[in-house]
């Protein structure tokens, strides 16, 4: 694998690109949760459902199976970091509501 030889502009500029997504997309959680009435689990849900989508177009463009690259081992690992990083977005979410 190769490794990314990334200047200090592109880094800075790859930065600045996450901060103003982070931004936008709590901007978005406080206004649905806040203003809209979501509750943080139908928030959580649709915010799953877009990243599924999002990911299955990603993959049909790519011309990719979902199954690439994995590996039976990693089964448990995989289980893991779903729970994990839907209770941490759940508490997240709760925390601007």
């Amino acid at each position: 694998m190769e490794k990314a030889d990334l200047s200090f502009l592109s880094t800075a500029v790859l930065v600045n690109c996450y901060e103003i997504c982070f931004c936008i997309s709590t901007a978005v959680n406080h206004e649905c949760t806040k203003f809209r009435g979501l509750t943080v689990a139908e928030f959580a849900f649709v915010r799953n459902l877009m990243n599924l989508l999002f990911s299955a177009f990603m993959l049909v463009y790519k011309k990719m199976s979902p199954l690439n690259g994995y590996t039976p081992d990693l089964f448990g690992t995989l289980i893991i970091r779903l729970i994990c990083g839907n209770l941490c977005f759940l508490l997240v979410t709760a925390v601007y509501k």
